[in-house]
């Protein structure tokens, strides 16, 4: 006998492999930041040696703004004037671009690092044991300037790993894990 109940059609679940995206779709959507400062960095290197015509142009273009800031200082501005024809422009925007992108991409590393389980958990990153916070030396100092670090050794007696951990974006402790039971 058939049984009365109607069945609800329900939608097949794609398998997890045809729902991904290509491998450079997922690539662009992970490291979308650090490819376009990427290409600002090679765009700046071809600045720096292409031989067209930016630098006539964007010259003139200097030369009318300088003349409009320096009206009173003529000699500051004869000085600076010799600087920038010693300088091309294209030398001086591929020089900026290298600059800027370099920053923004060491800003990127930054982020990435203080956001990242692997280098902010407090752990010990060998035996999976808790650790505890030793003072930190100067070069651990000189290494916060760019990414807040401290230092910690683990507390198995076998282990007895010592390193620096970052310290996650919002400052907050983190959790101890729980006690691996192979640690001891």
């Amino acid at each position: 006998m058939m049984n009365e109940q109607t069945e609800t059609h329900r939608p097949r679940r794609r398998s997890a492999r045809s729902t991904r995206q290509p491998g450079w779709r997922r690539v662009w959507q992970r490291y979308r930041f650090e490819i376009i400062w990427a290409l600002a960095v090679a765009a700046g290197l071809f600045l720096l040696i292409e031989d067209m015509d930016i630098r006539e142009t964007l010259f003139r273009w200097l030369r009318g703004a300088m003349g409009a800031l320096f009206r009173g200082g003529a000699q500051l501005s004869q000085q600076i004037e010799q600087m920038l024809r010693r300088l091309t422009a294209s030398d001086l925007i591929g020089s900026l671009l290298i600059l800027a992108a370099t920053v923004a991409l060491l800003w990127r590393v930054r982020w990435r690092l203080r956001r990242s389980e692997t280098f902010t958990a407090l752990r010990c990153p060998r035996c999976g044991g808790s650790v505890y916070r030793k003072h930190r030396r100067s070069g651990d100092r000189l290494i916060s300037i760019f990414v807040p670090v401290r230092r910690y050794r683990c507390a198995n007696s076998e282990c007895r790993w010592q390193g620096l951990r970052v310290t996650p974006v919002d400052g907050a402790p983190r959790p101890l894990p729980a006690r691996n039971p192979d640690a001891h």
